[in-house]
């Protein structure tokens, strides 16, 4: 397993990636932790198969000052990103986020 990490990110009232596109084995579990330090927020992962096309594969409300676990289980998405945004306008939030998967196989 393979655990990478953001920490201090700046999250607004619009669409705000926490975590970059990451290339996963499709058939193990994803794991999102994601620590709020502030407002209220909203994180979205999202699941691709071409690094281009996302769409959405969990979502959950955070509540300011607590810690919350997204999980993408085994799908046909190898990329996977997460985003946030606050639910109050003109606010931020910062948010830590550590993402555990397995690292595809590379090529000899």
């Amino acid at each position: 397993m393979t655990v990478k990490s953001r920490l201090d990110i700046s999250v607004g009232d619009t669409e705000t990636e926490i975590m970059e596109s990451t290339t996963t084995i499709t058939s193990e579990e994803r794991r999102f932790s994601i620590g709020n330090k502030g407002e209220e927020i909203i994180a979205t992962v999202w699941g691709s198969d071409d690094n281009q096309n996302w769409e959405v594969a969990d979502s959950k409300t955070i509540p300011p000052n607590n810690y919350e676990i997204l999980i993408v289980g085994p799908n046909h998405y190898p990329f996977v990103k997460l985003t946030g945004r606050t639910t109050v306008p003109n606010v931020e939030s910062i948010v830590d986020c550590y993402l555990t998967y397995t690292e595809p196989a590379q090529d000899p």
